[in-house]
């Protein structure tokens, strides 16, 4: 990702929007987990059922560790399959330095995702704060891997001549691929709650 577009989004999650990229897996939307209405408007934009929540994005283990506990379980599977399509859900710290929302609500537990796709890396980085992942399609419908299958989902022609509700950072097809694999390691043991990339 270039400077230009970088300083852009950067700008556009400090002002609480949405922005539109490309994953490892498909097409996902992504805005500041620590700022709740940011949240409630991608809710919103999504339909998603306020009770289900999304992940939250991180640059690293280091990261993830100030907001999340950490065990032996998460521990091994974050060196064997972190950066990569792996969603491990975790409980949040009390003392983390900023609540997070995994629904507009809140929440006491939440999936971590490291991205292995480095544009998105670099964003969490250089935002220096958890970002929310979650895929860029309408609840219940299809993922999406290319720009004019989400702009068609959200009932868009184009995105040139047209003020969208989030901000598009990346523009090329992605081939279709499983969804991450997601992993409940709250009582530092594994169990799987989605089948994805990762076979474990």
């Amino acid at each position: 990702m270039d400077s230009q577009i970088m300083q852009q989004a950067i700008d556009t999650l400090k002002d609480g929007g949405i922005i539109l990229h490309a994953t490892e897996t498909c097409y996902g939307f992504t805005c500041d987990i620590t700022n709740q209405q940011a949240v409630q408007q991608l809710f919103m934009l999504k339909k998603r059922d306020a009770a289900k929540p999304v992940s939250a994005l991180f640059a690293d283990a280091t990261m993830a560790k100030q907001y999340v506990r950490w065990n032996e379980t998460t521990a091994s599977l974050a060196n064997e399959h972190l950066p990569g399509p792996l969603t491990m859900i975790v409980a949040i710290k009390d003392d983390a330095p900023d609540i997070l929302y995994p629904t507009p609500n809140g929440g006491s537990t939440i999936g971590v995702r490291i991205s292995s796709y480095r544009n998105v890396q670099q964003l969490v980085e250089q935002y220096g704060k958890p970002l929310v992942t979650t895929s860029a399609n309408i609840a219940g419908l299809p993922c999406c891997y290319n720009i004019a299958d989400v702009l068609k989902q959200f009932g868009y022609t184009d995105h040139i001549n047209t003020t969208l509700p989030f901000l598009i950072v990346d523009h090329q097809p992605l081939p279709a691929a499983l969804p991450s694999t997601v992993v409940d390691c709250t009582n530092n043991k594994i169990t799987i709650v989605r089948n994805g990339v990762i076979e474990l």
